[in-house]
């Protein structure tokens, strides 16, 4: 038998079907979300998807409440093949390649979810595209609402923020240098570590989703929140590009396409939780504080000081540009519409 046709019978038998002699292929995916949150419910329903639709050889294990660790321990975990898979924000997935940090890095740039999910209509491939080639495979795309502060003592203008002790990411050091320059006092951790942070007066200020906020139960030892919509909180599902190809290829279209199902039903989920996350935390101590035009504009004069610190140095320069032109593109187009006869 020749070598070219034993390499022709090994290329048809990889690609058959899995037939339940192998043992099941184990994705151990981790998240920073909590157990039972919508994130981690979601997961779960795809991965029972995955099961039943590849005849049990593909099993799903997830790791929520950052169990496995900050995100960016996550990123490096996944690299050395600890972990197969994992739901990261841009903040872990910057960790991967920085051009992620154009969707949800400039803070007032997006005024609603329109514009947002316009820019990624846009960029989405080509940034998937850049993530598969350093490795990983986007499965599916989400985000988990408006990132607004929550804070010990009332605040609604920036001068009162800064005399606060405010959490950052701990692997984020671009970012801390943002947040001094700009005349805070950020205090890197963990974002495990809130929690702690909070208890021990490490911090008394942190900026996150009011999902998040419920979720982790964070809101209960800082009840007060801006009503000010800093940014969105981006994230994706993504596996490693080296257990993705383990995957037979009938079985990864399927996947794929149950990912994407639930990436559908996700953004709707959490969209509709936003203001319900609100409502409920405000029934249970929180004070949610109103941020006036006058207020607002000290933010923007602020934040916009520091966009050439941003571009180039946190976002790449031309991500930086088209993600701001994007943007103003929507803008145009929204007001033509509105102004046509």
């Amino acid at each position: 038998m020749s070598i070219a046709y034993c390499l022709i019978i090994h290329a048809m038998m990889s690609s058959f079907l899995w037939s339940g002699d192998q043992e099941p292929l184990r994705i151990k995916l981790a998240t920073l979300a909590p157990k039972g949150s919508v994130w981690t419910l979601a997961l779960q329903e795809m991965g029972q998807r995955w099961a039943k639709e590849t005849d049990g050889f593909v099993k799903l294990v997830i790791y929520p409440g950052g169990v496995a660790g900050d995100e960016s321990h996550v990123v490096r975990k996944m690299r050395i093949g600890q972990f197969d898979a994992a739901t990261l924000t841009t903040v872990g997935l910057s960790g991967i390649d920085s051009a992620i940090t154009a969707f949800s890095h400039i803070p007032l740039l997006y005024q609603n979810y329109s514009e947002l999910d316009y820019v990624r209509e846009k960029l989405g491939d080509e940034i998937s595209k850049r993530l598969r080639d350093a490795g990983f495979v986007v499965l599916h795309w989400g985000d988990a609402g408006w990132v607004h502060f929550f804070t010990q003592t009332p605040m609604t203008r920036p001068e009162e923020l800064k005399a606060m002790k405010l959490f950052v990411w701990s692997n984020e050091s671009s970012d801390y240098s943002l947040w001094v320059k700009m005349g805070f006092h950020p205090v890197p951790l963990a974002a495990t570590d809130i929690t702690m942070g909070l208890n021990t007066g490490m911090i008394n200020a942190f900026d996150t989703t009011p999902i998040a906020a419920l979720s982790n139960q964070w809101f209960p030892l800082a009840n007060h929140m801006a009503d000010m919509k800093w940014a969105p909180l981006v994230g994706a599902t993504v596996i490693k590009v080296e257990t993705w190809k383990k995957i037979p290829v009938e079985y990864r279209k399927v996947m794929l396409q149950i990912a994407k199902e639930v990436e559908k039903k996700l953004m709707y989920e959490t969209r509709a939780l936003y203001q319900k996350a609100i409502d409920t935390m405000q029934e249970h101590g929180l004070t949610v504080h109103h941020v006036d035009s006058t207020d607002y504009g000290m933010w923007e004069e602020l934040v916009k000081s520091v966009y050439p610190e941003i571009r180039g140095k946190f976002v790449p320069n031309d991500y930086f540009d088209r993600v701001v032109n994007l943007t103003n593109e929507y803008r145009l187009k929204v007001s033509k519409e509105d102004n046509s006869p």
